[in-house]
């Protein structure tokens, strides 16, 4: 058995800021040999347990964690336990739309890191009876704890509660749904969405969703990039549907 990855989305499929890429790593295997990238990158585990190498030293990320590694720390990773990991691999996206993930990948050397724990980003699933309504959001990464471009949150919701009514950013976003489905209004569709599915959100798309079913809804949120500090990340939208709009300029005359 081998690690089996896909790409998500990408600067030459939906989407400029970033590479999403969904990778299974079988009981057993290893990653890539030690690397580095020259943008940041984080592993999120959906399933399972990622053993990372970082430098010298290792450390054991659980279902749930995210892994940070900032552009030029050199890591690996492997999968020591009896059962399949599935991890949502976040990758920057170089200055130009013609590099890949291939060669935004380079060779390097292990080598002591100090305090390779601060890397480790793990979430912390709560029963019902501790959330609220709304996101109930979980930093994964962000400005503060190091993480310049990536943004992303790890969300509960409880049934019947949902986000900010239909609104836009100005920046790409990315869902990933662990547990339970969202019921998703995306531009002038209404879709499903259930476990191990990704939606892309491109910069300007007016959305909003719902947790919809009868249990918590787990998901991982990806702001590409993440907004910048003053910036209004949810922009309301008026949208009514199921009206006719006004017609703009003169009345056409009847024939």
């Amino acid at each position: 058995k081998e690690v089996a990855s896909e790409l998500i989305a990408g600067p030459n499929s939906g989407l400029d800021s970033a590479f999403v890429v969904y990778t299974r790593v079988p009981a057993g295997t290893r990653g890539p040999a030690m690397y580095s990238r020259p943008v940041d990158e984080l592993l999120f585990v959906a399933s399972g347990q990622l053993n990372v190498q970082i430098g010298t030293d290792k450390l054991a990320a659980p279902t749930h964690a995210g892994v940070f590694f900032p552009a030029g720390l050199p890591h690996t990773y492997s999968n020591d336990s009896s059962d399949t990991t599935v991890v949502v691999e976040i990758v920057q996206a170089g200055s130009s739309s013609a590099e890949t993930l291939a060669s935004l990948m380079m060779p390097a050397q292990p080598k002591k890191i100090e305090n390779i724990a601060q890397y480790l980003r793990p979430a912390k699933e709560l029963p019902p009876s501790q959330l609220k309504g709304g996101n109930n959001s979980q930093s994964e990464a962000n400005r503060a704890s190091g993480s310049n471009y990536i943004g992303m949150h790890y969300d509960q919701i409880l049934p019947k509660s949902g986000g900010a009514a239909m609104h836009i950013h100005p920046f790409n976003q990315v869902y990933y749904i662990i547990d339970g489905s969202v019921h998703l209004d995306y531009g002038m569709k209404s879709i499903a969405v259930k476990p191990n599915q990704f939606v892309v959100i491109p910069e300007g798309v007016v959305h909003q969703f719902l947790n919809d079913g009868d249990q918590v809804e787990r998901d991982i949120v990806m702001l590409l990039p993440q907004p910048a500090p003053n910036l209004v990340a949810d922009v309301p939208v008026d949208v009514r549907f199921g009206q006719t709009a006004p017609f703009i300029g003169a009345t056409p005359k009847a024939k």
